[in-house]
């Protein structure tokens, strides 16, 4: 999505920059969850059965936790949009406006149907290996 997306107009220029800076943040940490996700997957393959504290158990759960790091910036926008989103239900509610708030839930949805699939495969990654 860029500055310029038509969907998006009717939202102010500093709204409609939180929102689309939002969806970069998360895009970009999702892209970093989905690069790393086949290493951590072969890791924690390698540790399925292995001995808790065994060479393959410690690496398999060191770059799982390493996952989590790197997803937090996905995390973090759900968070600023979600603020930004109560923000403009907040000025819809005081001022009689409408339709900003129904903006910044459809990109508020992209941004959580990431974090929830992050999520997701986090927690079957941690289910193997326990």
């Amino acid at each position: 999505m860029t500055d310029s997306d038509p969907s998006m107009r009717s939202l102010s220029g500093s709204l409609q920059t939180a929102v689309n800076a939002a969806l970069r943040q998360s895009q970009a940490a999702h892209d970093v969850f989905l690069n790393e996700l086949r290493d951590v997957e072969t890791a924690v393959a390698e540790a399925k059965g292995a001995a808790p504290s065994s060479e393959s158990w410690v690496v398999a759960h060191m770059k799982l936790s390493s996952l989590e790091v790197n997803r937090s910036p996905s995390v973090s926008a759900l968070a600023d949009i979600d603020a930004l989103y109560i923000e403009q239900l907040g000025r819809e509610l005081d001022d009689s406006q409408s339709g900003g708030a129904a903006l910044i839930a459809q990109s508020r949805d992209r941004i959580s149907v990431q974090v929830a699939a992050q999520q997701k495969k986090i927690d079957q990654l941690k289910t193997a290996i326990r």
